[in-house]
């Protein structure tokens, strides 16, 4: 029971965002957001199948690894800018 829900919720709170996305963007209701984003997801899972959404998730990754080393490389070189800023007189 516990599985059933917390699919339900992750999904509603996804759908739920996207919709807020589509009417901030496009000025579209939240219902119609909502079943244009199901329809869509619905439509590229069947047509690629399980293969498209691997895909996916590769390039998702991978934006998500190079974003997190440049977030980390631009952090240290400001975290050592602003220490040998506090140690030069």
């Amino acid at each position: 029971m516990s599985l059933i829900m917390y699919v339900l919720t992750k999904i509603s709170v996804a759908l739920f965002a996207g919709s807020i996305v589509f009417r901030v963007l496009l000025g579209w209701n939240i219902w119609v957001s909502a079943s244009v984003l199901v329809v869509a997801t619905g439509i590229y899972t069947v047509s690629g199948g399980l293969s498209a959404v691997i895909y996916t998730e590769v390039a998702q990754t991978f934006i998500l690894v190079v974003g997190g080393v440049v977030v980390f490389i631009i952090s240290m070189v400001d975290i050592v800018r602003f220490i040998l800023r506090l140690f030069t007189f």
